[in-house]
């Protein structure tokens, strides 16, 4: 396995020329207090960014799939005292010119997956815990063959396991699949006894922005397969529970559902459109502990959504005008200004407006956090809409941050 890099920033202030042994000692007096100095700087800083005792917020930079040389994947963090973004973290992708982040997930657990790979096939995983960013590690999937798909089955004791699905020969019609250790990479075989002890979580559908070979959801062919027939067979038995009633179901028709999140307390299922001339999407919701379904609509017939932190959001959006889906002739969807936010337990939606390029990054309690072009801001959530609405930082780089996270380096940075 590849193992990951860490990187720091270096600010350089040892690095002096001088000319006599006079100048020698002065200069090596005053690099004493420079370095001291200094030291207290960054101690300010890592404070900054890594004092907190839940973890600071931390961004993702990275470009899923993009059509540039592969750039590595960045961590940030919003710096209070600098009003600026800090890069505290980063990975190191292949040395290929096709190799490119193929997507990034954040499950609610704390894992993150971010996968590499050629062309659109997933090869390494870096698995990274949130808690503990420097406790990072990799697993190389690329002795399986042609690897088409993941998905993450978290063990209720432990970290959990990959299930891979490849076809380790192409001339042969079929995919296989793998169960892979997710500490270890090692190969397991599928057992009840661990269906049992563990199930699927999903980071969701993937928007324009966050780009990405494919979403990290589950189909199913109509309301009477949820949960129990999804369409992919590696996971034809991981879900349990009693599918929606019919009487709920406003979309009667669709190409079928998609489940876009199986967190512990609820389950989103959304419709597949499969007309022209759609305004919504139809979003189905178990609340888990209470045993209850309930359906509502969204806004914007190609609206996806993702689970942060315990919502639901997305930007919306509507077809393409060229789209047919009687021929299934899609082009990519067309992103409004405007973003749903979803509270999946209190069955409560809201749309608001925040301007061109946005999306919603993460909301803890009543805060958002979430971007427009290349500004990152922070409001407060009252009323159904964002109030207070502040900058905090414009930075390029924030065009291609898709994600947050409440973490910590643990003890990396001294």
């Amino acid at each position: 396995m590849r193992p990951i890099s860490i990187s720091y920033r270096n600010q350089g202030f040892f690095e002096r020329k001088v000319g006599s042994s006079m100048h020698k000692c002065s200069n090596t007096y005053l690099a004493r207090w420079r370095s001291i100095f200094s030291l207290l700087i960054m101690s300010v800083i890592s404070s900054v960014c890594h004092g907190e005792t839940l973890g600071k917020l931390i961004y993702i930079y990275a470009e899923p799939c993009g059509d540039r040389p592969a750039k590595k994947p960045t961590f940030f963090c919003y710096n209070d005292l600098r009003n600026s973004l800090d890069s505290i973290w980063s990975i190191n992708l292949g040395q290929s010119a096709w190799t490119r982040v193929q997507a990034v997930e954040i499950f609610s657990n704390g894992v993150i997956i971010i996968s590499e790979g050629q062309h659109s096939e997933p090869q390494i995983l870096h698995i990274i815990s949130s808690k503990d960013l420097k406790g990072s590690h990799s697993i190389d999937m690329s002795a399986l063959g042609y690897v088409s798909h993941y998905y993450y089955f978290q063990e209720y004791s432990g970290k959990g396991k990959i299930i891979a699905e490849y076809m380790a020969d192409m001339t042969k019609i079929g995919f296989q699949y793998s169960w892979l250790d997710i500490e270890s990479g090692s190969i397991t075989n599928k057992s009840d006894s661990m269906l049992a002890g563990g199930e699927m979580r999903l980071s969701g559908a993937r928007n324009e922005y966050a780009g990405g070979y494919g979403d990290d959801i589950i189909s199913f062919r109509n309301v009477s397969n949820i949960p129990n027939k999804p369409n992919a067979y590696a996971v034809a038995t991981l879900f349990n529970g009693s599918p929606p009633s019919d009487s709920i179901v406003r979309m009667k028709k669709s190409f079928g559902w998609v489940m876009v999140a199986n967190e512990p307390d609820f389950r989103a299922i959304l419709s597949v459109p499969d007309r022209n001339g759609l305004v919504e999407r139809e979003v189905l919701i178990l609340d888990r502990r209470a045993g209850l379904w309930s359906s509502i609509l969204i806004d914007g017939a190609e609206t996806s959504l993702r689970p942060i932190n315990g919502w639901l959001t997305g930007v919306i959006a509507d077809p393409d005008p060229e789209t047919d889906y009687a021929i299934r002739k899609g082009f990519p969807p067309k992103l409004r200004e405007d973003v749903v936010i979803i509270n999946p337990l209190g069955v409560h939606q809201f749309k608001v407006h925040l301007g061109k390029q946005s999306e919603v990054l993460w909301i803890e309690d009543s805060t958002a956090y979430y971007r427009v072009g290349d500004g990152l801001y922070k409001a407060k959530i009252q009323n159904d809409d964002f109030v207070e609405r502040t900058l905090l930082v414009r930075d390029a780089r924030v065009k291609q941050i898709h994600w947050a996270f409440r973490g910590s380096m643990g003890d990396s940075i001294r």
